[in-house]
């Protein structure tokens, strides 16, 4: 029986190598824009990039999970993704790491970075032929 997890990790109908193209340079331009979110750590110690684990709670949320412990699951279940986010050994941070990095990174310094990134998503010519509406709430 599949398990609840493989129903979200369903790739998107991709009908060319153009649209896998704007897959990939939407995580691409995530990537870039988290890596502009001031990172609040100091640099002894660090050992997973803030852009990294920030990428990985958004792609994580966005398919479906609610808390920590599922985001570090998500991580360890999805190898390839880790090492597309660019963390090293394909090693997701721990429950602790996530909670001590979201808790000091400022909200509205994420919330600048990810808005303008949805911005140029909806913006994006390729995006406005195949969407009108972008729901980043959930409810419409």
């Amino acid at each position: 029986m599949p398990r609840k997890e493989d129903f979200f990790m369903v790739p998107v109908d991709v009908a060319d190598q153009s649209d896998l193209d704007v897959c990939q340079q939407a995580v691409g331009s995530l990537l870039e824009a988290l890596g502009e979110v001031p990172d609040p750590r100091k640099a002894r110690g660090v050992r997973f990039p803030l852009g990294s684990i920030l990428g990985l709670c958004v792609v994580a949320f966005v398919c479906g999970r609610q808390n920590l412990t599922q985001v570090m699951r998500f991580g360890r279940s999805h190898p390839e993704l880790l090492d597309e986010l660019g963390f090293p050994r394909k090693r997701s941070p721990s429950v602790p790491t996530l909670s001590r990095v979201l808790g000091r990174t400022r909200t509205s310094d994420l919330q600048k970075v990810l808005g303008r990134w949805f911005a140029s998503l909806v913006d994006s010519e390729r995006k406005r032929a195949r969407c009108a509406v972008a729901s980043v709430d959930g409810k419409t």
